[in-house]
């Protein structure tokens, strides 16, 4: 049977040093998910391990965020691109709204007699 009171500060370093969960209970000693699973079912652990699990999150993202910007500032244009639509809200959008342009085809039906020459311009189905 596992400790808590050592486990579990084993469990946050490893966290907060940018392991992912499992990696961080292997680095603690522990051998499966199941002893932390029923940890887990008492309310102070909960809080504290989603807590420990949160706050690496927010660290891993911000470090890959943090990794993007050095990225799209050196020059690489795929990651200025990607940087500018899912930061600042840019989009692709084509040069031309092709939504606004009605492209109608017309068929130009001439009269048989000769005596009536104006040309009829009736739109096609």
């Amino acid at each position: 049977m596992y400790k808590k009171s050592e486990m579990l500060p084993k469990i946050r370093k490893s966290l907060e040093d940018g392991q992912c969960l499992g990696v961080a209970i292997r680095n603690a000693g522990m051998k499966s998910y199941s002893c932390l699973d029923k940890w887990r079912k008492r309310p102070m652990i909960k809080r504290y391990l989603d807590a420990c699990v949160d706050r690496s999150e927010t660290r891993r993202v911000n470090a890959v965020i943090d990794t993007l910007f050095k990225t799209a500032i050196s020059g690489n244009v795929a990651a200025i691109c990607f940087y500018l639509k899912n930061k600042a809200g840019w989009k692709d959008s084509p040069l031309i709204d092709a939504s606004q342009h009605i492209h109608n085809k017309y068929v130009i039906i001439r009269p048989i007699n000769a005596r009536e020459s104006q040309e009829v311009n009736v739109p096609a189905r």
